[in-house]
């Protein structure tokens, strides 16, 4: 017995290492990830293990120093981009993943010519050493686990939505049904208001806006965002409630509770029981990329094609996967391809043609279509006509810009085939869920008034098909979007919220809401004014509850 255990043990030891980024990226992304597909990482990682044990066996002639080599072998494999990135950044340009290949390679044939000869006594004292540093490992990863779990141990979430919940839901019938407006909810992720975009970047955004006040839009002068992340600024509005924490939240690091308000909020709910069909188009990030409650959930992103089948990964593996040298090996079969390298901006295409597509479908139910398009959050792939290339020199702020002016283009041409292809007139609400990352925003507190509403002030527009905008003021907040929208067209009678904005307790204090309003409508100073008060530092304000 203990002779057959001696012989797996070598694999297994191989199966540890293969499995410790999955475990190490499991425990760093527990509280923000939706952690599906978990399993399905750890066979992917054991069937590497597999693969790298016999390639060592192949190399060195021997399962035991076979198990040495392939636990070297698992290093670049699973941090195969991270290695890629750096040899083109810092090494060479000249075909680099031919160089990572090439030295991985000869790097494997010496080492297992080496482990040939070393001794047997020699080879166990490796492996042993090498399960010491397994079991310590896992040890360590499971301790911060725990930590964590106790951190977040008694904390929770509502919104503040009673209301809403207790509206009457009678369906809508003959008439009425074929008559009710296709909603578009359509976010644009980091898409910082005109506020912060004149005082961060000087930049004048007017055009586009006036563009859409052409085509008949409503849109407030100085709209801010009530939570500063996607997480609460969505459950917050889908909800059509201000957010309500318990338990610990100063020292939490949760995010799944928010979660749970992504995946069943309540606007799209109260319309189904009215008699609509709930289609959201998610996004390549986890919480928004499928509903629990939609009736229909096209996917976007993180796309596997082989001989003309396609699979689509989830957040965590999709993720996960790009790091890996996957992609690059899937690639070599024939007839397949995959976006996971280059998943951001075909995401976005695909959801850009799927939501003008929706506008010419005809059903038998009016549609409420949520779509949360990652643009122009980062990574900036796309310059102002749509191209990929960039000129040399732009900074940050730069690529921002160009990548906005893209996106404007984009949603001017989804406006137009919606309000165009629509069998009713449409409503249409174009909004951010938060502006662009100031670099001191939420991280040490040092945030001046000018970066807290860089990151507060958000892209928010109406299109109304009855045009009547009297409920609809400049200072609007996302909470009370739909609020507005029901009782405009739905009969409801839902008291309007107070438009509070707030940051986070600390970058990770996802249910911590500090309330900052008062520094969002603050005026700002004179440039080189000199006053000390003109940029004061972030400092916690009453915390809404």
């Amino acid at each position: 017995m203990a002779k057959r255990l001696a012989t797996y043990l070598p694999f297994c030891m191989v199966a540890a290492f293969a499995i410790m980024p999955v475990y190490t990226y499991f425990k760093t992304n527990l509280t923000d990830l939706q952690l599906t597909g978990v399993a399905g990482l750890l066979i992917f990682a054991v069937v590497t293990a597999l693969v790298v044990w016999c390639i060592g066996r192949l190399l060195t002639r021997d399962w035991r120093r076979g198990a040495i080599l392939g636990v070297l072998l698992t290093f670049p494999f699973f941090h195969f981009r991270e290695i890629f990135d750096w040899v083109a950044r810092d090494v060479t340009t000249f075909h680099p993943r031919a160089v990572v290949y090439v030295t991985v390679l000869i790097l494997a044939v010496l080492v297992g010519w080496g482990l040939r000869k070393l001794k047997d006594r020699t080879v166990g004292t490796v492996l042993n050493y090498l399960a010491v540093v397994a079991v310590i490992f896992f040890a360590w990863q499971t301790v911060g686990m725990v930590q964590l779990a106790v951190k977040n141990s008694g904390t929770s979430v509502r919104a503040v939505n009673e209301d809403l919940v207790s509206a009457p839901r009678t369906p809508l019938k003959g008439t009425s049904l074929k008559e009710a407006p296709d909603i578009y909810y359509l976010i644009f992720d980091r898409y910082t208001g005109s506020v912060g975009l004149t005082e961060s970047y000087r930049f004048d955004n007017s055009a586009f806006l006036d563009q859409l006040r052409q085509r008949g839009f409503y849109v407030p002068k100085a709209s801010f965002s009530n939570y500063p992340v996607t997480a609460s600024s969505l459950s917050s509005s889908l909800n059509a409630g201000l957010l309500e924490a318990k338990g610990p939240v100063e020292r939490a690091r949760a995010a799944k509770p928010l979660y749970k308000l992504l995946k069943q909020p309540a606007v799209p709910a109260y319309l189904q029981e009215r008699g609509y069909e709930f289609v959201q188009i998610g996004s390549w990030w986890g919480p928004t990329m499928r509903s629990q409650i939609a009736d229909r959930n096209p996917k976007t992103a993180w796309e596997l094609e082989l001989f003309g089948q396609k699979a689509y990964l989830g957040d965590l593996t999709g993720v996960f996967m790009n790091k890996t040298a996957f992609r690059d090996l899937f690639e070599k079969i024939p007839t397949s391809r995959s976006t996971l390298y280059d998943n951001h901006g075909p995401a976005f295409q695909t959801q850009v043609t799927d939501t003008k597509q929706l506008a010419a479908e005809r059903g038998a139910k009016p549609k409420f279509v949520f779509t949360h398009f990652l643009m122009p959050h980062p990574p900036y792939i796309y310059n102002s006509d749509g191209s990929r290339t960039f000129p040399k020199g732009l900074n940050g702020h730069q690529r921002y810009l160009r990548q906005l002016e893209y996106t404007n283009t984009r949603i001017l041409e989804m406006v137009d085939a919606i309000r165009r292809d629509s069998a009713n007139p449409p409503i249409i609400i174009l909004q951010a869920d938060e502006g662009e990352y100031p670099i001191h925003f939420t991280i040490d507190r040092k945030a001046s008034d000018v970066e807290v509403r860089e990151k507060t002030n958000v892209l928010n527009a109406y299109y109304f098909p009855n045009r009547k905008y009297g409920a609809l003021y400049d200072t609007i907040t996302p909470v009370n979007t739909f609020r507005i929208v029901l009782n405009e067209f739905f009969g409801t009678d839902l008291a309007r919220q107070s438009d509070r904005t707030h940051t986070l307790g600390g970058r990770y204090n996802f249910l911590d809401f500090v309330d900052i309003t008062d520094r969002v409508h603050r005026q700002p100073e004179p440039p080189g004014s000199g006053k000390p008060a003109a940029n004061p530092p972030l400092t916690s304000g009453r915390k809404s509850r």
